[in-house]
């Protein structure tokens, strides 16, 4: 279940304009949910519609198991995609496999878009504090990816294990 990666990277292609590779800091321990600087979400799918107004939820990818579907989502909302892993056997249940934040307004992450990203950089030890470039904050299986433009955050992307 992987595919989402490639998806996200096309959908962060097409809104991020060509640069270089982004910046590698290794932080140990780090994962999407759970901690500090990962992603608050609500624990069940409904409530996870509801965030704001859904504007469009696509199928990426089905896998069938023995008597039940795994289904790939990823739910669009105003500068907010989620992407997760649903199941048929169980409807409040997802895995969540990325999240990508483009717009101020959201409160799911402690990493807001548009606040500066010098204190986060210092916090997270990441390198090269330019005002604009990319860094990838690595865990042993989750990623997180922040873009600066004129210092401040510009974009935020978990990427998430899901199994």
């Amino acid at each position: 279940m992987r595919h989402h990666l490639s998806v996200l990277m096309a959908l962060a292609a097409i809104a991020m304009p060509a640069k270089a590779d982004p910046v590698s800091v290794n932080l140990p321990g780090f994962q999407c949910t759970g901690l500090k600087e990962g992603v608050r979400l609500p624990r069940k799918l409904s409530q996870l519609r509801k965030l704001g107004k859904l504007n469009e939820e696509q199928t990426i990818h089905v896998e069938e198991w023995d008597g039940y579907k795994a289904i790939e989502k990823q739910l669009r909302f105003n500068g907010l995609y989620v992407q997760v892993i649903t199941f048929t056997n169980d409807p409040e249940r997802y895995n969540l496999s990325a999240v990508y934040i483009e717009t101020p307004g959201w409160s799911v992450s402690p990493i807001r878009v548009g606040s500066p990203v010098q204190e986060l950089l210092t916090r997270l030890g990441g390198v090269k504090p330019e005002p604009n470039a990319t860094w990838r904050f690595s865990g042993e299986s989750d990623s997180l990816y922040v873009e600066a433009r004129d210092g401040k955050v510009f974009r935020v992307v978990y990427e998430c294990y899901t199994g």
